[in-house]
Parts: C-alpha cells; sequence; structure tokens
C-alpha cells in the first residue's frame, strides 16, 4: 500500500506507476512468469483539484498543510458536499491519508471578512508563527480569488466532517440539563481538548450562544494556522489556551473541588476562565464542574494503536479524572479513531469502569468512533433519544436555520447504548 500525499497532486498516475514498478517487482513470487503484467489498483479521494495554501513545520506535530480542494464527485468522503465548491483542509504529514479538519469557503466581497488576508496581520502580531512561502516559491495568501476582487471566508455554519455531526449528536443525552440551564439564563461550561483548525468550536459558539467554551491546543503553530486560515476568533464566548490538556484537565478537577478557585495556584496556561462571570452578565450553571468536555486530539504515537486521542486520555487515571470534572448533568464526549479491534474494546472497558453509562456512535463513511460517557446515569430508550435530539435541534436552530447542518437525528438512530 502507498499513500501520496498532497504533494503529488499534478503528478501523472503512470509515472507513479512506473516509479513503483521495479519496487514490486522485486516482491513478485520466484516462479512467476516474467512477461506478466503486475496489476495496480489506485483509491482517489474525489480531489479533482488541489492548491497547496501553506506549509509550516512544527516542533510539536511536524509537517502541517493547509490545502484547498475542490472534489470530482459530489459525495466526496461519504457526506453531501455542495457541487463544485471549494474546500480548505488541514492535514499533518506524520497521519498520511488522514484529514484533520475540512472547512467549506464562502465568497465575500468584504475583505474584513476574509481568512488569511485581513485576520492575517493581527494574528501574525501576537504570535510566534511566520508566513513562509509554499514549495512552488508562491505566496501563500490564497484568500483573494485571482483576477477579481472577491475574498473567501470559512463558512462556519457548515460542519463538513461526519463525526462533528456525530458528536454534536450527543448532547442529546444531556437535553434536559441543557434546556435548564438556558431557560434560566445560564451558561453551560464547554471545554474541547483539541483545537485543529477550529470548525466544531466556531460552530458550537454561532449555534448554541448559550455555551462558554473554553479551547485546549497544546500546538501553538496549530493554533495561529486556526486564526489566520480557517477564521478562529476569541471573544467573550470562547477563549483558547495553549498547554496540555491532561495537566490542564487535572486543574479543572481542581478547582470544582475547591471553594475558590484562587486557592489553587494556576501556571499561565491555565484556564482561569473557567469560572468567570460572562461579559454579557450570565453566570454558568454551576461555577464547581463543567457541562460538556470534548476530547479531540490526535496521537504522535503509532505504536499504542491509536490515531487519536492519544494513549494518555484513554489511561484510567484520566477517565476518573474528567468524570470528576463533570457536573452530574455533564456528559464526556471522546473521538476514538483505531484499526485495531483490540484498542477499541480496551478503551470502551476501561470507559465503562469509570463512568455509569456509555454510549458509541460509528460513523460509517469513516474510521471514528464516538464514545459519550456519563457520570450519571439516564434513562434513554431509542424512541427517547430521538426525541431529545429533536428537542437539541431546537435549540441549533434558535438563533439560525439548520440549512446545511448534519443529520442528527439519523445519527441517534444509529447511536447504541454499551451500559
Amino acid at each position: 500500500m502507498v499513500f501520496l500525499d498532497a504533494n503529488h497532486s499534478r503528478v501523472d498516475m503512470e509515472d507513479v506507476q512506473k516509479d513503483l514498478s521495479p519496487l514490486v517487482e522485486g516482491l513478485a513470487p520466484a516462479q512467476s512468469e516474467n512477461d506478466s503484467q503486475i496489476p495496480f489498483m489506485m483509491a482517489s479521494d474525489g480531489v479533482a483539484k488541489r492548491d497547496i495554501v501553506q506549509e509550516v513545520d512544527s516542533p510539536l506535530t511536524g509537517r502541517i498543510i493547509v490545502e484547498d480542494v475542490i472534489f470530482s464527485e459530489k459525495n466526496g468522503n461519504g457526506n453531501v458536499l455542495p457541487e463544485n465548491e471549494t474546500f480548505r483542509r488541514l492535514l499533518f504529514e506524520r497521519t498520511p491519508g488522514l484529514v484533520q479538519s475540512e472547512a467549506l469557503l464562502k465568497n465575500t466581497e468584504n475583505p474584513n471578512k476574509s481568512v488569511g488576508k485581513a485576520m492575517i496581520d493581527e494574528a501574525i502580531r501576537h504570535s510566534r508563527y511566520r508566513k513562509k512561502k509554499n514549495r512552488t516559491g508562491r505566496s501563500s495568501d490564497s484568500s483573494i480569488r485571482q483576477g477579481s476582487k472577491t475574498y473567501v471566508h470559512v463558512d462556519h455554519t457548515y460542519l463538513a466532517s461526519l463525526y462533528h455531526g456525530g458528536m454534536l449528536t450527543g448532547l442529546g443525552l444531556i437535553i434536559s440539563e441543557l434546556e435548564l440551564l438556558v431557560v434560566s439564563e445560564k451558561l453551560v461550561k464547554t471545554v474541547i481538548v483539541g483545537l485543529g483548525a477550529g470548525l466544531l468550536p466556531m460552530f458550537l459558539r454561532q449555534r448554541m450562544p448559550f455555551l462558554n467554551i473554553e479551547v485546549v491546543e497544546l500546538d501553538p503553530i496549530i493554533a495561529d494556522l486556526a486564526r489566520i486560515f480557517f477564521g478562529f476568533i476569541e471573544d467573550a464566548q470562547m477563549k483558547l489556551h495553549i498547554g496540555d490538556g491532561v495537566e490542564i484537565v487535572k486543574e479543572m478537577t481542581n478547582i470544582s473541588k475547591s471553594s475558590s478557585i484562587n486557592d489553587i495556584p494556576l501556571r499561565s496556561e491555565i484556564p482561569r476562565t473557567l469560572d468567570r462571570e460572562n461579559q454579557c452578565g450570565k453566570g454558568t450553571g454551576d461555577s464547581k464542574g463543567v457541562h460538556v468536555l470534548i476530547i479531540d486530539v490526535d496521537s504522535d504515537d503509532p505504536s499504542t494503536g491509536l490515531t487519536c486521542p492519544h494513549s494518555n486520555f484513554v489511561e484510567e487515571s484520566f477517565l476518573k479524572t474528567a468524570k470528576e470534572s463533570l457536573v452530574a448533568g455533564g456528559i464526556l464526549i471522546l473521538n476514538l479513531v483505531s484499526r485495531s479491534t483490540a484498542v477499541h474494546e480496551m478503551v470502551i472497558s476501561r470507559m465503562q469502569m469509570v463512568f455509569e453509562q456509555l454510549f458509541s456512535l460509528e460513523i460509517e463513511e469513516d474510521v471514528n468512533k464516538i464514545l459519550f460517557a456519563l457520570p450519571k446515569k439516564g434513562h434513554f430508550s431509542n424512541d427517547g433519544l430521538l426525541e431529545a435530539v429533536i428537542r437539541l435541534e431546537k435549540l441549533l436552530t434558535s438563533s439560525a436555520p439548520w440549512g446545511n447542518g448534519p443529520n442528527i437525528k439519523e445519527y441517534a438512530r444509529k447511536m447504541k447504548c454499551l451500559k
């Protein structure tokens, strides 16, 4: 099996076959006929056009690539994609074949809304990121369409990644808690470990203005790329913290056990704002815990059999810490990616031991399995879960029509109770 990366987008497949043939012939059985042809089977990701926007090397993540693609087929990765639209993707060279983030780009004539243009100066001003030229020698700023004054911006109302829609569905498991907080005008404490391009946090920020979102990212270069090329922003509703997600969740747990946040000595990267009053005047529902904890980080150690998350996030000690950080009506949502059945069983077994209730959702068109863990047992039948997701959809559409939003009702039908 041979993987071609983004730099092979303009390479003729016949040339690739010619280069590979001598290597493959060396693997052929000794008794094979000399003139027999070796068949090649090629699988495409459906990309018709690919432009590399930016490449940068990170000491923590390695080479990171931002690219713009147009799909040759409407269904692309299994999702229903807008036809002839451009998508911006974030890729890590260390995990070939896996797209970290994918965003839909839209045209705008307002340069203040563009990504990579109006926001780039401010992002560079407060970051250690420095703009580079890509391998073709061209400037990496692709926010302006060639030959026009049309700019592009990321459509944060659209979730291109199927598993993001799956994660969203799990909020139906705590719909009563969410509705209670919304009615009482309290903010829902939400912590997302793993920023990527910032697409899920930005979607939640727009669709669920009652969330108080804290995002944790280990790599500051990824944070800069999210700001510059994917339109990620911080404001009163959303804050970003650079640091180790495992350590920060531990600090959150200490805070939840303390009578005062000031009693805990916090490092500069630890989110003091977890117990803040929002600038709009709304307090959080429970100042001593988190309502929604999302773990969506990749692993840099393939020897563990895990692509997502890092093995530290599925250790029993961390799972217990995560449970303690949640309020009684809270939820842990974990993105699990592994091709090993044994690894899946190990992670599920540990979560079953720690949490009172566990649900799973497999994304058929993808390798992701989403796990939803509750610190307190609820009572959900299949019909009850579907009803809860319908109520969730009402919350999601209170600020804007659903439009191209994910089919969370269909995901709800596929969810399974594991405990």
